[in-house]
């Protein structure tokens, strides 16, 4: 190929780095975390030669202003949501999915990490005199899950508890992961990715940062852009 694209400060093998020193037309692009953060500007777009083997690594910076490399949008995005919600489509594509909620019941998303807090929340929904229909995507978020519903559900797989139903489906292709943002009045959403197209969904939100090695959130460089 004549573009490497190493994402989150992934080092390439020796090997690798020796012979982009010879192949100048090789583009090796590191591409970094999404930043709000003034110094990103900076940084994006430089080259930083590597003195041990003259490799040239340019840096990627996703960003939200001109002078980072900005966010990836379909062109017609925003224009396939509003068609989404005025047709009232999202009835007949949950149903698509296997999910078929009653008239008058609140549809909530959750894509989060194991590690979410959700315990109480869900109790509450339990209570609550509204019905509400959780939606869990199968894998690490059922994981969140699995203290309250007392196991960790699989896709297909619902439960009820008082007037909450918390049903488990399976991991979506990005644009259905759109219809399900699109679908629901609430959604929870975990890392950059999710949390950008939660943003573009025009819908509330509750945004879960991940925990880094040293204990602590990845809070500060995503805060900063509200």
């Amino acid at each position: 190929g004549t573009i490497i694209v190493s994402a989150f400060g992934c080092e390439l093998p020796k090997k690798t780095r020796s012979a982009l020193a010879a192949r100048p037309d090789i583009l090796w692009i590191n591409l970094e975390y999404l930043s709000a953060e003034n110094w990103v500007d900076e940084c994006h777009g430089l080259a930083s030669r590597k003195p041990a083997d003259d490799a040239i690594e340019y840096f990627f910076f996703p960003g939200f202003s001109q002078a980072s490399g900005g966010l990836l949008r379909e062109r017609d995005l925003l224009a396939q949501r509003d068609k989404f919600l005025a047709d009232r489509s999202s009835r007949t594509w949950l149903a698509t999915q296997g999910i078929s909620p009653p008239a008058g019941e609140r549809l909530i998303s959750l894509f989060c990490y194991a590690d979410a807090p959700v315990q109480e929340w869900l109790a509450l929904l339990a209570e609550s005199p509204l019905p509400t229909r959780v939606l869990v995507a199968d894998g690490i978020a059922s994981e969140a899950i699995r203290g309250f519903c007392g196991t960790s559900l699989q896709a297909g797989q619902r439960i009820e508890r008082g007037a909450l139903s918390v049903q488990c489906h399976a991991l979506l292709a990005q644009p259905q992961f759109d219809h399900l943002l699109w679908s629901c009045e609430l959604n929870f959403v975990r890392g950059e990715d999710s949390w950008v197209r939660a943003i573009w969904a025009g819908r509330p939100f509750i945004w879960q940062p991940y925990r880094q090695p040293d204990g602590d959130r990845k809070s500060t460089r995503l805060n900063s852009s509200h």
